[in-house]
């Protein structure tokens, strides 16, 4: 792949991580992105749940510019390091919730699907890194 279309992909799969955001649950107990950080805040971790609302949005926005705006060897960098954080930040924010929201709601699979993204764009990015001059 050359490097115009190891941006491309990764741009795109940075923009289905914000879209899988809005999707909504399967129905009253299984919880969608939003509504699964509607209810941790709600039962009094308000200041995590936004944290967490807040890397989700910026940190694909932030990933997005870089590729524009950087340079070729940096954006890939700096894409691989936004990307790690960000399938950090989502893996410990489910399982966080899956676990106080025990009795409550069920945390549906859409945390597998954002983690496996980020993880599999991480690895876009290093490729990306290695292959630019």
């Amino acid at each position: 792949m050359t490097r115009k279309q190891v941006s491309v992909v990764a741009c795109v799969i940075q923009a289905a991580l914000v879209g899988i955001l809005l999707l909504p649950g399967r129905g009253e107990d299984a919880l969608g992105v939003l509504d699964t950080v509607r209810r941790y805040s709600a039962i009094g971790f308000r200041s995590d749940a936004q944290v967490y609302f807040a890397a989700a949005v910026c940190l694909p926005v932030l990933t997005i510019l870089g590729h524009f705006l950087l340079r070729p060897r940096r954006n890939f960098g700096l894409g691989a390091c936004l990307s790690a954080l960000y399938a950090l930040a989502t893996a410990c924010f489910s399982e966080s919730a899956r676990v106080k929201l025990a009795g409550m709601a069920q945390v549906t699979g859409q945390y597998y699907l954002m983690v496996f993204l980020a993880v599999l764009c991480v690895a876009l990015e290093i490729y990306g890194f290695l292959t630019a001059a």
